[in-house]
């Protein structure tokens, strides 16, 4: 950023790394740490509707600081469902999972709506290991990711009879100034 802005001395009495410094964040976010063998990720969805033009993806960060963008699949039917990718054999393990996004390309006006998920895993080589990532029951450790200034996507726990327990509901709105919402 220092090297594509411009800033005026007289703006402020404090400097550009000052004045940025008043902007930045101190939620902490804690990654889920995805284990060395790991062979690919997945997580369980419902979609409260038929999204058909709506993708879900994991985006992941491995131990060299390299991001890469995991496509799980588009949204099916309002029904439990099983989504899944492979882990880039070019990752760099361990990695932790940075954030969960839905992808509807189109229009500025996205559709709204909500999906369910439960039990965020990876499966470890050699023999098909299940090992949890988040099962979404004691605490909610996602924040949304902000995506236009009405600030409508959240994200909450809720109980779900089907899959016994909790799950997280994330709900999403119509405005977005991209392609992606989601959380991190």
């Amino acid at each position: 950023f220092p090297y594509l802005s411009w800033y005026r001395e007289d703006f402020s009495e404090s400097s550009l790394d000052e004045v940025m410094g008043q902007l930045q964040s101190y939620v902490h976010v804690e990654r889920p740490r995805i284990p060395e063998k790991t062979r690919s990720i997945g997580v369980w969805v419902m979609p409260k509707d038929e999204y058909p033009q709506t993708a879900i993806w994991m985006t992941i960060r491995d131990q060299s600081g390299n991001m890469q963008n995991l496509y799980l699949g588009n949204l099916g039917t309002p029904e439990w469902q099983l989504m899944t990718a492979q882990i880039p054999t070019q990752l760099k393990l361990p990695a932790w999972l940075v954030s969960v996004q839905i992808y509807e390309g189109g229009l500025s006006m996205k559709t709204p709506g909500e999906l369910l998920l439960d039990d965020i895993h990876v499966t470890l080589d050699p023999l098909g290991e299940r090992h949890l990532l988040d099962n979404f029951e004691e605490r909610l450790q996602w924040i949304p990711i902000i995506t236009s200034r009405l600030y409508s996507d959240r994200i909450v726990l809720v109980s779900d009879p089907i899959r016994d327990g909790k799950v997280g509901s994330f709900i999403f709105g119509q405005e977005s100034r991209g392609d992606f919402r989601g959380f991190y």
